[in-house]
């Protein structure tokens, strides 16, 4: 855990900028906003392994998925041991075997975030048939949010991937890629591997905070989150 604290002794120093914040956010400040929301973030998590990805300055970021070669598991009880300022985003990890799965849906700069909610929507309706019990939806950026499927029985997370592509590809105008964003809206499929990545809910993006005052700039804006 020596990763931890090395990074506890510069609480004042900016660790991210970004247009909703032209001055920064320091180490202390992001620290803060992860302890504040510790409670959210582990029920949310449920016992799932989890990664980190680092700031370490200059731009200079590090994905960190193990602690002493193994996977990191963040509870209530070791929380404030591994959570520190220099934290950018926490991921969660996908699994073989499992009850949810995850359509990264972006877009390309020419396209209105009105336009992605109705993909949203034009994707639930063609995987009805698939019995989902409850959708969720991340926003994680001006362009592209994550539509998060829970099914009530767990399945094979690459078999379901492959129905998702042939169900998708087939019946729907959007472009379905496994990595990368294409021009246009892209349903990216590439968080359905075990051991592929996905933002946690209350997360901090690459950019920023997701936030009360950084939703309401995106409202004011005109879109609706």
């Amino acid at each position: 855990m020596d990763f931890v604290n090395e990074f506890l002794k510069h609480p004042d120093t900016v660790v991210i900028k970004s247009k909703f914040y032209p001055k920064g956010l320091t180490e202390q400040r992001v620290y803060d906003y992860w302890i504040k929301n510790k409670d959210q973030i582990i029920r949310w998590i449920n016992n799932r392994h989890v990664s980190f990805l680092l700031n370490l300055g200059e731009d200079n970021k590090v994905l960190k998925r193990n602690i002493s070669e193994e996977f990191i598991h963040l509870t209530s009880q070791n929380y404030e041991d591994l959570i520190n300022g220099r934290i950018n985003t926490i991921y969660v990890t996908q699994t073989k075997d499992t009850n949810y799965f995850v359509i990264d849906i972006d877009a390309a700069e020419n396209i209105k975030y009105k336009e992605i909610l109705i993909a949203m929507k034009e994707v639930k309706e063609l995987l009805k048939n698939l019995h989902v019990i409850k959708y969720e939806h991340l926003f994680t950026s001006f362009k592209g949010l994550h539509l998060i499927a829970y099914m009530r029985r767990s399945f094979n997370i690459d078999i379901m991937r492959e129905d998702l592509k042939n169900i998708l590809s087939k019946q729907t105008k959007y472009k379905v890629h496994e990595r990368g964003r294409k021009g246009g809206i892209n349903l990216d499929l590439s968080p359905n591997y075990d051991k592929a990545l996905h933002i946690c809910r209350y997360s901090l993006t690459k950019d920023y905070l997701i936030s009360d005052d950084v939703i309401t700039s995106i409202r004011r804006a005109g879109h609706t989150i």
